[in-house]
């Protein structure tokens, strides 16, 4: 397997394997305490960052030999932040 794509998913592995963590962890502070409720602007925000962030990955694929299978996640997990920020805006 290409080293990249090796660095590229054990990579997304730990970012999911701490994300399951830390929302277990707020799950049982939240259980504990009565936790606030958090500020969802910031993810609508990271969504903005990490959107473009990707497409500039994209668009490098198509333009030199860098590989499409950086800039995906980027758009991804931007996409799913900005969904997460627009469904919970005040």
């Amino acid at each position: 397997m290409d080293d990249l794509l090796t660095v590229s998913l054990a990579s997304l592995a730990v970012l999911l394997v701490s994300a399951l963590i830390l929302v277990l962890v707020l799950q049982k502070n939240r259980e504990h305490k009565g936790a606030k409720e958090p500020n969802y602007q910031i993810f609508f925000w990271i969504g903005v960052a990490f959107v473009p962030m990707g497409l500039v990955f994209v668009l490098l694929s198509f333009t030199s030999g860098f590989p499409l299978y950086v800039g995906i996640p980027f758009i991804g997990i931007g996409l799913m932040f900005l969904l997460i920020g627009w469904s919970k805006r005040k």
